[in-house]
């Protein structure tokens, strides 16, 4: 990290000799994944990358130009530095377009990197998975079960330097995420899902994914699957569900860019910083200094300083990410944050803390999600959304497991949802939530591991006659 910094601040000086604005960012990954598909251990790759973006700004005219590499000739850069500078009078004119601003950039370079972690774990990884396959082979054998899933660790860190700046910043930290599903292939395919998230190596614990898809497993071989007509259901979400749809929910209503733009489902008149718009009992929080929350990043990749921002406080509107300078520029706004680096949470309630006390508090039929697949926005001015639940959705009743349910479809919105919290769990849980794509990116979410949510509206099923 400490090389690149010196890389960056030679090319920050040869900008400003030129009398220009500019950044300059680098971003990395080291990368380990195992794949298990069917009981077969099928893919084990290593994947180093990394990418170093230049942008140059003047007189209200930009130009960016990207290069993928670990390592670069500081020659060869000054010159298309200097390639760019030639050409960047040519581009068009964005009247709105600002200087960049100087304000909470951080300094220094932060390293929360487990060393434990990046070493070659390969072999721990593939370990992993036979030892799920050979538990469920020697306990349940010729019950017809497949394991699938995914396993990704490593490190990963960011570099980035402005004309406003006179030192690089950089950040490294290291994460994995696990995925199992088991099918049940004697039982119509009925899916299990179990996943695990951390910061270091002290967070993987495989017994507890293991625990955890035997509790599945068996509750729905000792139950009857059923059918339900579409309606209002009270629900409680498990802390993956409840991830999802904070998540989605902060993407159409926190997103500044989106409020700008009149696309989102919030209204500067109608929803100002203040009011009050879901239940009291419904607190977000993105807070890198936290200490239950993972993945904490105090700087953005742009190198703003990243301190406590609370996002709704006892359901009241508190702070929105605006993190894109150019939408930020053509509406007078200051960039403040960015979406992406934030280190999410529902803060945790006084509801029951471990499944056992979930089935005493239920009475009336209540509905378990344990994940929802697929969220998508139906009509995001109004906050409306679909998505269907999988891999384990029960119905409890009188303190009991009564029956599994086919998987449902969600149609409803978070105005809805976020202002019907019967409670939520004491307890919190991490879920994973980063993209697949483009270089090592974690993004997690914090929330309880129960949340019940009264009024849910169901509009189907997948029962097939």
């Amino acid at each position: 990290m400490k090389t690149i910094n010196i890389l960056l601040n030679e090319l920050n000086l040869h900008i400003r000799s030129l009398n220009i604005e500019g950044s300059v960012t680098y971003e990395h990954e080291d990368t380990r994944l195992v794949r298990c598909g069917r009981n077969q251990i099928s893919v084990n790759t290593k994947q180093i990358g990394g990418s170093l973006v230049i942008e140059l700004l003047n007189h209200k005219k930009s130009l960016t130009r990207k290069f993928s590499g670990l390592s670069f000739e500081v020659l060869m850069l000054k010159n298309e530095i200097l390639e760019m500078s030639e050409i960047l009078p040519l581009m068009p004119q964005i009247d709105y377009a600002k200087k960049l601003d100087n304000h909470s950039k951080s300094e220094g370079t932060i390293d929360l990197k487990d060393n434990k972690m990046v070493e070659d774990r390969s072999l721990d990884m593939v370990l992993f998975f036979k030892s799920v396959i050979d538990f469920f082979d020697n306990k349940y054998p010729n019950h017809g079960l497949e394991l699938s899933g995914a396993f990704s660790l490593g490190s990963y860190g960011y570099n980035y330097i402005d004309v406003t700046m006179e030192n690089a910043i950089s950040h490294e930290s290291s994460d994995f995420s696990i995925e199992v599903v088991l099918q049940m292939t004697t039982e119509e395919n009925k899916e299990l899902r179990s996943s695990q998230t951390g910061e270091d190596w002290s967070h993987f614990m495989p017994k507890v994914l293991i625990d955890h898809l035997m509790f599945l497993y068996t509750t729905k071989l000792q139950t009857e699957r059923i059918n339900i007509p579409p309606g209002k259901y009270n629900i409680i979400f498990s802390n993956d569900a409840m991830a999802e749809l904070a998540v989605h929910m902060g993407y159409i209503a926190l997103n500044g860019e989106s409020l700008l733009n009149k696309s989102g489902m919030l209204d500067e008149q109608r929803h100002p910083i203040g009011a009050q718009i879901f239940s009291p009992k419904f607190t977000l929080s993105d807070n890198p200094t936290d200490p239950e929350v993972i993945n904490k990043r105090t700087l953005t990749r742009t190198g703003l300083t990243r301190r406590a921002f609370p996002l709704f406080v006892n359901g009241v509107l508190k702070n929105i990410f605006f993190s894109d300078k150019s939408t930020c520029d053509k509406f007078n706004r200051k960039v403040n944050n960015h979406f992406n680096s934030a280190n999410l949470k529902v803060h945790a309630g006084s509801g029951p803390s471990n499944w056992g006390e979930v089935l005493k508090s239920i009475t009336e039929p209540t509905i378990y999600v344990s994940y929802i697949h697929y969220i998508n926005f139906t009509n995001p001015t109004k906050g409306e959304f679909t998505g269907t639940s999988r891999f384990g959705t029960f119905l409890i009743e009188n303190g009991e497991v009564k029956s599994h349910l086919h998987n449902l479809r969600i149609n409803d919105n978070f105005f809805n949802i976020f202002n019907n919290i019967d409670w939520l769990s004491k307890n919190l849980g991490h879920t994973c939530l980063a993209s697949s794509y483009g270089l090592r990116w974690p993004f997690s979410c914090t929330s309880p591991l129960y949340s019940k949510i009264d009024g849910v509206n169901i509009s189907g099923t997948s029962f097939q006659e």
